[in-house]
This record gives C-alpha cells, sequence and structure tokens, in this order.
C-alpha cells in the first residue's frame, strides 16, 4: 500500500505519538512535505490504558505508519510497553508499526511487535 502511494506521488500519512511535553520535536523532522504529511498525537504515555485508547482513536484514521516515541527512562518507566493487551492492539493495526521506544539497551514487547525499531527517537527523528 505505501508502494504504491509512492509510485502515484501520493503522500505517505505518518502519526507520531508521544508525551505532550516531550523533547521529541526538537529531534525531529527536515522532511520533504512532498511525499508526507506527518500529524502529531499526543498522550498520556506513561499509561498504557491511555495509549490503548489513542491507538483505537487513530486506527480509524487510516495513517499508513503509526509511531510511538518515548525517551528512555528507568527500567520501570518501560513496563507499560510490555502490556499484553497494548501488544494484542498494537499488532492489529492495519498501517505499518513503528517504535522509538526508550534507549538502546531497552527491549519491549512493542519493540518486538513493531515492523520497524528506531533504538532512539533521535535516531527516528533524523530519519528524514
Amino acid at each position: 500500500m505505501i508502494r504504491d502511494k509512492m509510485l502515484n506521488d501520493e503522500k505517505i500519512s505518518i502519526t507520531n505519538i508521544y508525551e505532550s511535553n516531550a523533547i521529541f520535536q526538537k529531534d525531529c523532522f527536515e522532511v520533504s512535505w512532498q511525499y508526507f504529511e506527518i500529524d502529531d498525537d499526543s498522550c498520556n504515555i506513561a499509561s498504557s490504558t491511555a495509549i490503548i485508547a489513542k491507538l483505537n482513536e487513530i486506527s480509524a484514521l487510516e495513517y499508513n505508519i503509526v509511531t510511538l516515541v518515548r525517551g528512555g527512562g528507568g527500567r520501570q518507566s518501560m513496563v507499560k510497553f510490555n502490556d499484553l493487551g497494548l501488544s494484542e492492539l498494537f499488532i492489529s493495526i492495519k498501517a505499518v508499526t513503528v517504535t522509538a521506544i526508550g534507549h538502546t539497551d531497552d527491549e519491549t514487547f512493542l519493540n518486538k511487535l513493531a515492523v520497524k525499531r528506531f533504538h532512539l527517537p533521535h535516531d527516528y527523528g533524523c530519519l528524514a
């Protein structure tokens, strides 16, 4: 589907889900708007329930790519990304799923289930 959009010169739609007070935007995106339409969705990323609600909300919007972004922290702050309900929803999303969660040594279910995983939010933001 994404390849077809690119071949037809259609924009790829991306949404980035991250904490409203995150510094991710400073790391992010000098992107060619010719090819991408990028939306930012803030969410209480500290709560798996809030992330589930946000994913349910955006899944109806038919994005091509859905990215969860959260910087590192202690191991306890990563636990929510191992939630089974969240993991089941994440793999059921029709969009390509991407994570940029934590740091290089942070392993979570969502990182393992994502189509593409970036080890740092900065690495994802510098992709463009």
